[in-house]
């Protein structure tokens, strides 16, 4: 007696949702269980999405990697059996969903599951997340190494301010002794001339 199983078949014809492409969002991770997947189901509502794509209710909420495995994607698109122990990811370029025949489930994943049930199987996340996680710390590594740079740049701005007051102190000095010299010979002048006055006023009341 053979036993056969059969598996729901994946369509090698799948058109493309355009419908997804407004709900495309990137972010730094998947939901790892199911209360979380649940958070994310609610927040993306896809269920109010008008689309013409599938039924409303294999029209879900999924978190899932690039084609390139640079990135997770989060959008709502059309549920899919993926069968063979792989991995789905999202084709940005065809718009739908599509097991990966390169990255295996590590033997987390059965034969064939749902492609919204994916959070399961932390093992078709595990890629991307290393390079993630790596990114962030070369970001952050980067950003430390350049502070150095940040401080001498400050202490050079500081510098320049202060040489180009002592320069202008420089070149107002004189003048402002100028003006203080101009204003003691106005005064010395004029206390002549009220001597000089006083004087003739003196000579003409003696004739």
């Amino acid at each position: 007696v053979m036993n056969l199983r059969l598996f729901p078949a994946s369509n090698t014809t799948e058109e493309a949702c355009f419908q997804s492409i407004p709900t495309i969002s990137i972010v730094d991770h998947c939901p790892k269980d199911f209360s979380e997947w649940m958070i994310a189901k609610d927040i993306k509502q896809c269920y109010w999405i008008s689309q013409k794509c599938t039924k409303p209710e294999r029209f879900e909420y999924h978190c899932l990697p690039d084609r390139y495995h640079k990135q997770f994607i989060e959008v709502c698109a059309p549920t899919k059996w993926i069968v063979g122990m792989n991995c789905p990811f999202y084709d940005m370029e065809k718009h739908i969903i599509e097991p990966n025949y390169n990255h295996k489930c590590k033997g987390q994943c059965p034969q064939y599951y749902c492609s919204s049930s994916v959070y399961e199987y932390p093992g078709c996340f595990e890629r991307v997340q290393k390079k993630i996680t790596k990114d962030v710390e070369g970001d952050n590594q980067e950003c430390t190494c350049n502070q150095p740079v940040y401080f001498l740049l400050i202490i050079l701005v500081v510098f320049l301010c202060l040489h180009l007051c002592f320069r202008i102190h420089e070149i107002c000095q004189p003048n402002r002794f100028y003006r203080c010299f101009l204003k003691k010979s106005s005064t010395e002048n004029d206390e002549e001339s009220a001597e000089l006055k006083l004087e003739q006023n003196k000579t003409e009341h003696f004739c």
